[in-house]
């Protein structure tokens, strides 16, 4: 299932929220882990796309030696940091191919917010474990 990074962090947000509540090991933590593997492998990827962002656009001497301010962050022009920003908001929406996870049952505490951000990443089957039924 393809996801915008924008998704896999409200995912990793509203699990994050699951796990504190639940503890103890249980049939969604333990997908939501196996789902969380798979969004840190990307992670690492979309990290390096954001700091070569950073890198192509900021500021630089003629000897091209990164400038920074005195706090050691990067410095820009209001143009190039519109741009940065642009980029890199474009990148958050770029889409990321993670295998759902299919769990036996839902069980019913799950609010309805949880169900749909779940949904497509934590995916419930059937008794015979081939058909996805509708967790809704």
């Amino acid at each position: 299932m393809k996801k915008s990074w924008r998704d896999l962090l409200t995912f990793s947000q509203v699990a994050d929220a699951y796990t504190t509540s639940h503890k103890g090991e249980t049939r969604v933590g333990y997908a939501i882990k196996r789902v969380r593997d798979q969004i840190s492998k990307h992670q690492e990827t979309l990290q390096e796309k954001m700091a070569d962002i950073e890198i192509d656009l900021c500021e630089a001497d003629e000897k091209t030696v990164i400038l920074r301010d005195a706090q050691g962050n990067l410095q820009f022009t209001k143009d190039k940091f519109k741009e940065k920003n642009k980029q890199q908001r474009k990148l958050l929406d770029e889409e990321f191919e993670i295998d759902p996870f299919l769990i036996k049952d839902i069980p019913g505490d799950l609010t309805p917010d949880q169900l749909e951000i779940f949904s497509g990443l934590i995916i419930p089957v059937s008794t015979n474990g081939d058909k996805p039924e509708d967790p809704t």
